[in-house]
């Protein structure tokens, strides 16, 4: 297909609505503050509901409290969102590092030990069990297809459907290395390098929610040392720094505010416009 340059027109900023990931310490709300969005359609990949009500995708008559089981049935969620008439607003995942072993079943699923696809004569012996099971790393590299799919229909829901994204994850600390080679301890994502760096890529942000504290220092001489100090404010990261993976395109976010959805949407472009979802 060519391309008419003299039909072309500026895309306006706030356009699309966001993808958002937050993550965090445990028991700080992330949950909650991914729930306060706009008529949120949930996708639970554990179990939730006794702390929130949502709308979830995955209920059945039978059981109201099912969460999802396998990454063909998120896939068939997903789905449904895209080619139904609904009036959700927002997807809320929760959470991502709960949907990776399903995505790593289907991995096993799909492959053999060799890599070669997996049919009916398939013998036993050659079945992969675990992601582990290839060897070098490679089955996290087949899983990259699955993230790479998964991302592509949440795309589709926000150019289609024009839906908000929000991803929950849980945390994890590793060690890395400063520039001049000094280690240090950081909160990342958890979930495998390879999906927590696709995680970061596709996403608009990714946020850190944390209880706020400070370092005080007790005792005294060679008995002296620091003890973390809660103030019991809840916050979200919203600017990188050293001590967590932390990710913006909006450029009016603070370096943190309170875990409040009606804060965050005030820095995203898309809402400022008030352009309808639909």
């Amino acid at each position: 297909m060519s391309i008419d340059l003299s039909t072309l027109n500026v895309t306006p900023k706030g356009s699309l609505p966001p993808m958002i990931g937050i993550y965090g310490t445990d028991g700080v709300g992330k949950t909650g503050l991914a729930l306060q969005a706009d008529d949120v359609a949930y996708a639970p990949t554990e179990q939730r509901f006794s702390h929130y009500e949502a709308m979830n995708l995955f209920q059945t008559p039978e059981n109201p409290n099912a969460i999802c089981q396998s990454f063909g049935q998120m896939n068939s969620a997903l789905l449904a969102l895209l080619e139904q008439e609904h009036n959700f607003k927002t997807l809320v995942v929760d959470s991502l590092d709960h949907f990776e072993p399903q995505i790593w079943d289907a991995v096993c699923q799909k492959y053999d030990k060799s890599g070669e696809f997996v049919h009916e004569a398939t013998p036993k012996e050659k079945r992969a069990t675990t992601v582990e099971d290839y060897g070098y790393g490679k089955g996290y590299i087949y899983a990259d297809n699955g993230w790479q799919y998964f991302y592509s229909l949440l795309n589709r829901l926000r150019n289609e459907k024009n839906m908000t994204i929000i991803t929950v994850s849980h945390y994890t600390l590793k060690e890395e290395k400063s520039a001049e080679g000094e280690s240090f301890e950081q909160y990342q994502i958890k979930l495998h390098k390879r999906a927590a760096a696709l995680t970061r890529e596709v996403h608009d942000a990714v946020l850190f929610a944390k209880f706020k504290s400070h370092i005080q220092k007790v005792g005294e001489g060679l008995r002296q040392r620091n003890i973390p100090v809660d103030t019991g404010e809840r916050v979200l990261v919203c600017q990188p720094r050293p001590s967590c993976v932390v990710k913006t395109s909006f450029d009016t976010m603070p370096k943190e505010m309170p875990l409040d959805w009606a804060q965050i949407k005030s820095h995203i472009p898309y809402f400022q416009n008030q352009q309808p979802n639909s």
